[in-house]
C-alpha cells in the first residue's frame, strides 16, 4: 500500500514540475510550436484587448498561431503569423525563424549605433521593423491599415510586453482624408493597398484616411527623433505631400521608403517633385549603404534610378556624422 502510495505522489510531482516547466516558457498561454502551456482560461482571458473586440472574438484571438522571431544574436520576441494555408510570404519565412529583409537587419544596426533614435514603421504588416525596435527598448509608432494583419500585430506586441513601446494607429496613409476600400493583391498579405489595380480585388473591409501630418497627433511622449521605414504600395509619394508638419516636429535623419512603384514613372512630375521637397528638406538620396557609390545622382541622369526597388534618404548633417563611409 505504501509503495502505491509512494508512485502516486511521485506521478504527481513529475506533472507539477512538467506545468511549472511550460509555463515559464516566454510565451505563456499560446501556441508555440505546437506546445501549449498550462496557463489558466482566466488568465487568458485577461490578455483579450478590448480595444480589438469589434474585429475579433475571443475564441480566434486564441487561434492566431505565434513563433519566435530572432531580433538579434541573443534577442528574441513572439511575432504572430497567419496559418500558412492563407499563402502569405512572410508568415512562411517567418515560420521557418528567417530572418525577412537584410534591409531590417541594417535598421538594426543603425538603431544601435544612435541610441537616440526611435522608429517611424509606416506600413508596418506584421510588425517584424517594429517589434525588432520595440525590444531593442526604442518607442515605435507603426501604421497598419489591414484589420486581420493588425490584430496579429496587436497579439504579438502583446505577448511580448512591448505595449509601453509601441503606439499603433491602424489606418491608411494618403495625403486626403477620405473612405476608401483596402484591396488585396493576389493572396500575398503583404501585397495590400487601396489603389485599385488590375491584379487587386476589393476585401470587406473599408476605412478612413489620415495624412503623415495626422500622426503627429499619435507621437507617444519624448519622441523627437526616428529613422522611418515606409512601405505602403505605391502610397509613398502622395504621402509625402502632406508630411511637412510632421517631418518638422520629429527629425527623421534616415528615410528607407520602397522605390519599386516609381521604377517606370521616373519622368513624371510627381517623381521630380518628390525629390526637389526631399532636397529642400536637406535630404541625399542612396541606393545603398555598402559605400560612396550608393550615392545616387540627378533623377532624369543616373540611370540607376531606374533599377532601384528601396530608396534611403539621408540628411546631410547626418551623414557627416554617423555614415563617414558613405561621403
Amino acid at each position: 500500500m505504501a509503495r502505491k502510495y509512494n508512485i502516486q505522489v511521485a506521478f504527481i510531482a513529475i506533472i507539477v514540475v512538467v506545468l511549472l516547466y511550460f509555463k515559464q516558457t516566454k510565451i505563456k498561454g499560446f501556441l508555440i510550436k505546437n506546445l501549449y502551456s498550462g496557463t489558466p482560461k482566466t488568465a487568458r482571458t485577461q490578455r483579450f484587448p478590448a480595444i480589438i473586440s469589434n474585429l475579433v472574438s475571443e475564441k480566434e484571438w486564441e487561434k492566431i498561431s505565434c513563433v519566435p522571431f530572432k531580433v538579434d544574436r541573443n534577442i528574441s520576441t513572439p511575432i504572430c503569423i497567419y496559418n500558412l494555408t492563407e499563402g502569405d510570404n512572410l508568415s512562411k519565412v517567418l515560420s521557418r525563424g528567417t530572418v525577412w529583409q537584410p534591409h531590417l537587419i541594417k535598421t538594426i544596426q543603425i538603431l544601435k549605433r544612435d541610441p537616440e533614435l526611435q522608429l517611424i514603421d509606416l506600413g508596418a504588416n506584421l510588425g517584424t521593423w517594429t517589434l525588432s525596435a520595440a525590444r531593442l527598448g526604442r518607442k515605435v509608432l507603426a501604421a497598419e491599415m489591414f484589420p486581420p494583419t493588425v490584430i496579429r500585430l496587436r497579439k504579438s506586441i502583446q505577448l511580448g510586453n512591448l505595449q509601453d513601446l509601441v503606439t499603433l494607429v491602424p489606418k491608411p496613409l494618403s495625403d486626403t482624408r477620405e473612405n476608401v476600400t483596402i484591396y488585396l493583391c493576389r493572396k500575398s498579405k503583404m501585397a495590400i493597398n487601396i489603389l485599385m489595380r488590375k491584379c487587386s480585388s476589393p476585401s470587406p473591409y473599408v476605412a478612413s484616411t489620415i495624412t503623415m501630418d495626422d500622426l503627429t497627433a499619435y507621437l507617444p511622449n519624448g519622441f523627437t527623433k526616428a529613422f522611418m521605414k515606409i512601405d505602403i504600395e505605391g502610397m509613398e509619394l502622395r504621402v509625402f505631400n502632406r508630411s511637412d508638419h510632421f517631418l518638422k516636429t520629429v527629425d527623421v535623419p534616415v528615410i528607407l521608403m520602397e522605390w519599386r512603384f516609381y521604377i517606370r514613372a521616373t519622368l513624371e512630375p510627381k517623381c521630380s517633385y518628390f525629390i526637389s521637397f526631399m532636397s529642400r528638406m536637406d535630404y541625399i538620396p542612396f541606393r545603398h549603404l555598402a559605400g560612396p557609390a550608393g550615392k545616387l545622382g540627378p533623377l532624369l541622369e543616373d540611370t540607376h534610378w531606374l533599377h532601384i526597388t528601396d530608396l534611403y534618404l539621408i540628411k546631410k548633417t547626418y551623414l557627416k556624422s554617423n555614415f563617414a563611409h558613405l561621403q
